[in-house]
């Protein structure tokens, strides 16, 4: 312990023994010492890793030093100075105010101020950390504390006060005062400490007469004075010593204090003097009442059982307490075990409390009972034990107060016990278990005191009697009575009594009794009771009391009974005889002769008996049916009189008669005939008996009477109450017309009121007009307003006019719905309405009323700035103020803009509004027609592009009539922020309100561009299209630069949409010129100047730059270096001139021959040649005339084709074997030429090549030949073998036709056809099934899932087509793209899949080489709007070979089951034979192979034609598809060859050849066609594939080399054929679907696909994170998505068979 002792500059590091109270220097050794510099604060603080710590020592002008003891001695490492002010010192530190947390050091200074040393990162100079108030004087002492991870510091003043404050992060924060003002008497704080075992602040110090000691606790902040005088004053005229140190010491309970004077030490000028050390207890225990014990300083004092006083506890004093400590504190009084208990004594009682100390004796504690103590019988964990003593003098049934004594000392309670005395015998049964230790004494029949009570007793049950066996005896019986009781002691003596006679009774086990009969019992229902013998023989007093009917005994004689249900029913010894012409007829003893012997008396069951069944009518009215007859049908009567015996009585449902009469005529032994009393009947029920003579035939049957008066209204008067009450309007009643004298005067349906309003205010007094149909015959009524609990009944008086009745609403409690009756008189004169009563203020849920759901309530208006009663406001508004719009309702969020809300009701001027923008608000002005304001800075949190929305509403800033706490009533106003990254106009920049800013080189918004200059030219950006961009660029194209060739220069026109510039461009707008030198255009990266410009038809011309690289450049116009458009327009430069042959140049676009030179060229180029004939068609010759001719020449040859160009330089050659000729030519047109032919050399027979050559280069090839012929073989100009060839094939031909015709009339085809083709229903063709609803869907037909599937990020759905299985493929494609196609968005999705499986393959030669989802999505798509082309273009074709087939199919059959043929021959002209495969030539026959291969040739040229032709039929969708995916493989793979092929694969793959080889599937064919034209249309389908490749047939099938000719023939033309579909124009052309997608169709997918993912959601989850391809955002989001959807529908579809098959079998069919 370092303890400061003295101003001087000594620091003593002692030691202080537990038993010291005084200590010196002597106790320990000087450790720090410094002159002259005194110190007046230190503070020793333990470090890490060192038993010595450091010491931070204070001087009051010097700072802090810093010391530590490294090695035996203190070294000061570190010195803090105090800052000066005016070069002096800006404050002192004072004496003994320092404390440290673990990061800081404390001081106190001068000022106020608290001085901080950081212990880890000290500075040199000590800041000035926090001030006190300027009236708080110095901080003249300071304490740290910290508890709960809360740190406090605690600073005392010069004049008495302590202040708080709390530290957070080591941040001195808010300040509070937590002493009183007078606690320390103003004086000096010199030490403080905080208690760290019970809180509160021991503070000590001098307050100029006196040093003291004092402790402010922390429960109340009441101070406790420890010592007022701890050191002598030495001269009150100069020095009061003081209090430097303190410290507590928790374990010793002790206070250590250090006073900077010793004691009794006289005045001296030796200053430097050792102080005294005192002790003093930190907790005067015994001084604290018994319930102050442990309360205060409970971790020191407790409660001491065996001195009964407070003391210390035994960890701060061991043996302070004689007997153990047990509890901490006083011991209470809490509650006793019985409150009540017999007068005479004796009840044993539990007094039980908090802290009592129960290991002492019992006789510590007695036990008061009001004014008689007892001592305590005994002490447990229960408490203690004490016998209550008798009543004496106390009052019965009263109850007084009972106490618990410890030794000589009531203890203290709160709950105040009480207690009585019972009187047992004044007490019941049933009450007599409930007090106290009263007990059921058996042999008295009394309640009693257990202690009074002799023999048998009980202290929880009354005796009673359970139940009787048998509950029937006749008075002859000898059969015993067993009565059963819940106890029944053995013990005991009973005897039974029957209603006053008495049996002997014998117990038995089970609580029962066994009695007789008593003899001369007379036949009565008696109720048998036990009797039980006293303690004085012979006497009985009643053991049991029970009045219930099970135990009521009929004791009975037969002989006195006269009814047969009587009779038998529970009379077991009783029996009835229904024939009365024998002697003993009726009831008697089943025990007789008549019951044993022969003869007609038989003992009956009750249900034998005779009995009225049923009585027509089954109700009657009171006095209608008076003197009507019933009829009462009989059963079970018997042979008897003749009915003329049977009477009928009428009797009340007590059984007294009405009256008697004979049954009328027509009654029979089956039926009676009753005539009934011609008396008012009482409502209710009446009986019926019928009697044969003197003796009651039946029972008495029930007869239900009724009246009409429980119809109080129409409402109730129904024939539920009696058929024949009927409501009379006239009389307002409701009764039998018969029973009305006169009749009713009117009657007619239920009369209707209407009313209106039907709701009011709860305050009342509004008018309320009802309507009545049929008007009523009064002038007055009521409103009567009455709760459906009826709670609620109030009425005010209507008035009525001829038409309508009006009354006043009255006012009500509360919010409620009440009946309004409208009542004439006190009859209800039609069904009551619902009438509600509301508070205008507010709503059911307690929130304020708006204005328009106030003045939409009848009784409420707007009132100010609420919602109030009519009758509260005066001047209430009918119109609400509200928000209409907001105007303008876009703007800029990077620009503060006015804008004007506006309302239903001018506001006022006289007032101030804000207007609200989401959470910001901005002042605003009231104007005509709303409120004027400027928007706020709500840059942040803008999302680019996308307008935020925010409300925007005006808040109550005012009172008045004219409401403005319109938040609610908002409107929303769109901000919007441009792009601060895009380039140019669309694109990042396209939205509604952002444009391209030229002049800023920016995205702006147009006000924003205005910004730059008045005349910016800003570009609208609300999408790409409507940005500045290409309209067109003429040409689209040019030559690639050939080097070493004069360069062509090409100007290229670009037309720009969408901007407006003056013309010419070159003056000046308003301060801003517009140069044509500001404007360029680029082709990929270079840049050349504009040529000109043309303002009417906005077009820039530019000369194109030199380009060496054929390809496509982006071609754009800039100004200023800013794009004008930013749309991709692709400038295609191509390598004509390197093309070498005609056919190949077509192929390309652009490209052409330029005839005159023999060369592919653009167009530009060619028309820089001599001659500039250019087009698209290569030159060729069609055809010779003639054909042969003689070897000796000199005669003209007339060539055909061309197109031939007019030059002089134009030649034909003579090919011959070993030579050639050229000849000059002459130019007939530009499709002929003629030469003159040469003789043939050396007399040569035979073929010669002919070509057309310009200036010696081939124009076009030898494609045609010309024979020279000897003079012999020419016969009249034609050789004799050619004549015959000439005439047989003539003759074949004839015959040809003949046979053909006959053929076709008796086939009825071709010329004689009659058919016409009938078109397939196409949607039938496209959907299948599909149109008919496959599944059970939920509620919103899975509209979540399509939300999804719509989403325009498309990562969803291409998640769900990334997991798919290749066996799930087709079904999910033909799913997703009917549910597209219902949509409107195939053609979009279609070319979103191709241009995704581009991306996604690495090489151009696997492009849809697999069945993609691309692929099988077209397939399907294909169906839908292709069916109709297809049929247009093949369906004939395709049906006349199945036709033709048939014949050839039929004859093939016959051959085959051994049948003669059909014809004659089997041979036909006109037979299709196509199969060019040998394999499958068959065994039987010749086949002509030959034949064969131009059969299936000429077929396949039909077909091909067919298609080729029909590029204006092909759908546009289809070209469409094709241009996007031509766009995705030309940026991935740049090659033209990758595009035609992948349209071939298309649409020949997946669509003309499945169509041609599966006709029926596209209802080309209705029915699948006959084997032959199988055969035939599968050898079509694989050539035109074949040609689709646009390859010749390889090894494979060498068969199919026999049609190389056709294909080499047609592969450029397939070329051409795709070429001319990519460049088809789709703008102008409609689609061309015949087939609308239903909602079936759509539904059916959506399920289909629900069920897919429903199914696969695993494999869905892990296709997500390929999707997102490690992207967190993406991923999270689709597991959302997934989550979703789930959310929504937890179960897959059903299918709607499967749900029938399992309702059929009993199962959840949902």
């Amino acid at each position: 312990m370092y303890i400061l002792l003295s101003e001087q500059s000594r620091i003593y590091e002692i030691s202080i023994p537990s038993s010291a109270t005084t200590i010196s220097s002597s106790n320990g050794q000087t450790a720090i010492s410094e002159s002259p510099t005194p110190f007046v604060s230190a503070i020793h603080l333990p470090r890490s890793g060192s038993s010595n710590g450091q010491i931070y020592v204070a001087t009051a002008t010097s700072g802090v030093g810093l010391w530590t003891k490294p090695s035996g001695t203190w070294t000061k490492i570190a010195q803090y100075t105090i800052p000066t002010c005016n070069s002096a010192p800006c404050f002192r530190i004072q004496q003994g105010s320092v404390t440290a947390s673990p990061d800081h050091v404390y001081f106190g200074a001068t000022l106020g101020r608290i001085i901080r040393v950081s212990r880890t990162d000290a500075t040199n100079t000590l800041a000035d950390t926090i001030s006190f108030t300027a009236a708080a004087g110095a901080v003249s002492s300071l304490a740290y504390y910290s508890t709960g991870g809360v740190e406090y510091l605690y600073a005392a003043s010069s004049i008495g006060l302590v202040f708080q404050y709390s530290i957070t992060a080591g941040r001195i924060n808010s300040l509070s005062l937590v002493s009183n003002p007078n606690a320390f008497g103003s004086a000096a704080v010199s030490s403080m400490v905080i208690d760290p075992a019970n809180g509160g602040i021991f503070a000590a110090g001098a307050d100029g007469s006196r040093s003291w000691i004092s402790r402010l606790r922390a429960d109340d902040l009441s101070v406790e004075q420890i010592d007022t005088e701890l050191v002598p004053e030495v001269n009150s005229n100069f020095y009061t010593p003081s209090v430097r140190a303190l410290f507590v010491d928790p374990a010793r309970n002790s206070l250590v204090i250090g006073s900077d004077q010793p004691t009794g030490l006289a005045f001296s000028t030796n200053w430097d003097q050792p102080p005294q050390i005192l002790r003093y207890s930190v907790a005067n225990c015994s001084s604290y009442s018994c319930d102050q014990c442990g309360v205060r300083d409970p971790n020191y004092c407790g409660y001491c059982p065996s001195t009964d006083s407070c003391a210390l506890i035994p960890s701060v004093s061991p043996g302070s307490c004689s007997a153990a400590l047990t509890v901490s504190r006083c011991p209470t009084f809490t509650t006793v075990s019985k409150t009540s208990g017999s007068s005479a004594g004796g009840t044993t009682v539990v007094f039980s409390g908090d802290n009592l100390f129960l290991s002492g004796p019992a006789s510590d504690y007695s036990c008061t009972f009001n004014t008689t103590t007892v001592t305590a019988t005994s002490v447990s964990s229960a408490g203690v034990t004490c016998s209550a003593p008798a009543a004496g003098a106390n009052a019965i049934n009263t109850d007084f107060p009972v106490f618990l004594n410890y030794r000589t000392r009531r203890l203290p309670t709160a709950n105040n016990p009480v207690y009585r005395y019972i009187s047992c015998s004044s007490l019941t049964c049933s009450s007599c278990f409930d007090s106290g230790d009263c007990v059921w004494c058996y042999r008295t029949g009394q309640c009693a005191g257990a202690a009074e009570c002799t023999g048998t007793k009980s202290t929880t049950t009354c005796p009673s009697l359970t139940s009787l066996l048998p509950t029937a005896l006749s008075v002859r019986s000898t059969q015993r009575l067993v009565v059963t009781l819940n106890d029944a002691p053995l013990t005991e003596t009973y005897r039974c009594d029957f209603n006053g006679l008495t049996a002997p009774a014998l117990p038995m086990s089970g609580n029962r009794i066994n009695c007789s009969l008593p003899v001369g019992i007379p036949a009565a229902l008696v109720t048998p009771t036990i009797q039980i013998q006293t303690s004085t023989p012979g006497t009985f007093v009643p053991f049991t009391r029970s009045a219930n009917l099970a135990a009521v005994l009929d004791v009975y004689d037969c002989d006195s009974i006269a009814a047969c249900f009587t009779c038998v029913n529970n009379h077991p010894e009783c029996g009835y005889c229904k024939v009365t012409n024998v002697t003993a007829g009726g009831c008697s003893y089943n025990s007789t002769a008549e019951f044993t012997g022969p003869g007609y008396c038989s003992v009956l069951d009750s249900g034998s008996c005779p009995k009225i069944s049923t009585i027509s009518p089954a109700s009657i009215h009171y006095i209608a049916d008076a003197n009507t007859i019933v009829d009462a049908a009989l059963a079970d009567v018997g042979i008897g009189s003749v009915p003329a015996n049977f009477i009928c009585r009428w009797l009340y449902a007590n059984r007294t008669q009405i009256t008697t009469s004979a049954a009328e005529t027509g009654t029979t032994r089956t039926l009676a005939k009753c005539r009934v009393p011609n008396v008012s009947l009482p409502p209710g029920s009446v009986l019926l008996e019928i009697f044969e003579g003197s003796v009651a035939l039946t029972n008495a049957q029930s007869l239900s009477v009724y009246s009409c008066v429980a119809g109080t209204s129409c409402l109730t008067c129904t024939a539920s109450i009696g058929p024949k009450c009927q409501w009379c309007n006239a009389l307002l009643l409701c009764e039998a017309p018969a029973a009305i004298p006169g009749g009713c005067p009117s009657s007619g349906g239920c009369p209707t009121v209407s009313v209106s309003p039907q709701s009011d205010a709860v305050q009342g007094g509004s008018t309320v007009t009802i309507i009545p149909t049929p008007y009523p015959n009064a002038t007055t009524a009521i409103c009567r307003f009455l709760s459906a609990d009826n709670s609620v009944d109030l009425s005010t008086g209507a008035n009525g006019n001829g038409t309508a009745f009006t009354c006043l609403t009255p006012r009500v409690a509360s919010p409620a719905t009440l009946r309004l009756r409208f009542e004439i008189g006190s009859t209800l004169y039609a069904a009551p309405t619902d009438f509600q009563f509301y508070d205008c203020a507010f709503t059911p849920s307690a929130t304020p009323r708006t204005c328009s759901d106030c003045v939409s309530r009848p009784g409420c208006g707007w009132c100010g700035s609420s919602c109030s009663a009519l009758s509260t406001c005066a001047g209430p508004l009918d119109v609400c103020p509200k928000i209409t719009a907001v105007s303008p309702d876009v703007v800029d969020a990077t620009l503060p803009t006015f804008v004007t809300i506006q309302t239903t009701i001018n506001a006022p001027n006289a007032f101030n509004y804000d207007c609200v923008f989401g959470s910001d608000r901005t002042p605003g002005t009231a104007v005509v027609g709303g409120i004027r304001c400027l928007t706020p800075n709500v840059l942040t949190g803008t999302p680019e592009g996308v307008p935020l929305s925010v409300s925007v509403g005006i808040r109550d800033v005012m009172s008045g009539s004219w409401s403005t706490n319109l938040a609610n009533e908002a409107v929303s106003l769109k901000f919007f922020r441009c792009s601060a990254t895009a380039t140019s106009c669309g694109g990042q920049c396209a939205s509604s309100y952002c444009g391209f800013c030229l002049d800023a080189g920016k995205c702006t918004g147009q006000q924003a561009c205005a910004l730059n200059s008045p005349n910016a030219i800003w570009l609208n950006g609300s999408s790409t299209d409507s940005c500045p961009g290409l309209e067109s660029f003429q040409p689209d194209y040019m030559q690639v630069a050939i080097r070493n060739r004069t360069l062509i220069p090409e100007q290229i026109s670009f037309k720009v949409r969408s901007l407006t510039l003056p013309s010419p461009v070159n003056v000046t707008l308003a301060r801003r010129d517009i140069s044509i030198s500001d404007f360029a255009c680029v082709f990929g990266s270079d840049s050349v100047p504009v040529d000109s410009y043309d303002a009417a038809t906005n077009t820039f011309r530019c000369t194109a730059p030199v380009l060496y690289n054929q390809g496509f450049y982006s071609v754009y116009v800039t100004y200023k270096g800013a794009r004008l458009n930013p749309d991709d327009n692709r400038f295609q430069v191509q390598d004509c001139y390197r093309l070498p042959a005609c056919s190949i140049c077509l192929l390309q676009p652009n490209c052409g021959w330029c005839r005159g030179s023999v060369r592919c060229m653009t167009k530009a180029w060619c028309d820089q040649e001599p001659i500039k004939e250019w087009g698209p068609v290569c030159p060729s010759l069609t055809s010779l005339s003639p054909t042969t001719g003689l070897i000796s020449g000199n005669y003209d040859l007339t060539i055909t084709g061309g197109p031939f160009v007019d030059s002089p330089r134009l030649s034909v050659v003579l090919r011959f074997a070993s030579t050639n000729i050229t000849l000059n030519v002459t130019r007939t047109n530009e499709n002929t030429l003629t030469v003159t032919m040469p003789p043939s050399p050396n007399d040569l027979e035979g073929e010669v090549k002919v070509a057309v050559l310009i200036d010696g280069v081939e124009y076009i090839p030898s494609t045609l030949s010309f024979t020279y012929l000897a003079p012999a073989a020419i016969v009249g100009g034609v050789s004799s073998g050619a004549l015959a060839g000439i005439i047989v094939a003539a003759i074949v031909v004839v015959l040809a036709l003949i046979a053909a015709l006959l053929f076709m009339r008796s086939k009825k085809v071709g010329l004689f056809s009659e058919f016409k083709l009938t078109p397939p229903d196409y949607a039938l063709v496209a959907f299948g099934s599909m149109l008919n609803p496959q599944y059970k869907l939920p509620k919103d037909n899975y509209e979540i899932l399509a939300i999804k599937l719509l989403a325009k990020d498309h990562n969803f759905v291409f998640s769900v087509m990334g997991f798919t299985a290749a066996t799930e493929q087709d079904a999910v494609a033909r799913a997703l793209t009917h549910f597209y196609d219902w949509h409107k968005k195939s053609v979009e999705y279609g070319v979103l899949f191709v241009s995704d499986e581009v991306k996604r393959n690495k090489s151009e030669n696997t492009i849809f080489r697999n069945n993609s989802m691309a692929s099988k999505w077209f397939k399907f798509y294909s169906k839908i709007v292709g069916v109709e082309y297809l049929f247009n273009e093949l369906a004939r074709f395709i049906y006349e070979l199945n036709k033709i087939s048939e014949v050839r199919s039929a004859q093939a059959d016959d051959v085959a089951n051994g049948k003669k043929p059909q014809l004659s021959s089997s041979k036909s002209l006109l037979s299709l034979e196509m199969e060019v495969d040998p394999n499958k030539f068959g065994d039987g026959g010749f086949t002509d192979s030959e034949a064969n291969v131009y059969q299936l040739i000429l077929a396949c040229q039909k077909v091909f034609t067919a298609i080729r032709t029909s590029i204006k039929s092909i759908p546009v969708e289809f070209k469409i598809v094709f241009q996007g995916m031509r766009e995705a493989i030309m940026n991935k793979f740049n090659s033209e060859d990758a595009i035609l092929k992948a349209i071939g694969g298309f649409f020949y793959l997946r669509f003309i050849c499945p169509a041609i080889t599966a006709p029926h599937a596209y209802g080309l064919l209705q029915e699948p066609p006959n084997a032959v034209a199988q055969r035939q249309l599968v050898l079509i389908g694989k050539v035109i594939q074949n040609l689709a490749n646009m390859t010749m047939p390889g090894a494979k099938e060498q068969f199919m080399q026999q049609l190389n000719d056709f294909f080499s023939r047609n592969i450029p033309k397939m070329k051409l054929f795709y070429t001319e579909i990519l460049q088809e124009n789709t703008n102008d052309q409609e689609e061309t679907s015949v087939v609308e997608t239903t909602d079936a169709v759509r539904h059916n997918a959506l399920a289909y696909l629900w069920s897919h993912i429903h199914t696969n959601k695993k494999k869905l989850e892990a296709q997500f994170k390929v999707e997102a391809d490690g992207d967190e955002a993406i991923e999270h989001e689709l597991h959302s998505t997934l989550a979703e959807l789930l959310e929504n529908y937890p179960k897959a579809p059903k299918k709607i068979a499967d749900a029938e098959k399992d309702k059929g079998k009993g199962k959840d069919a949902d």
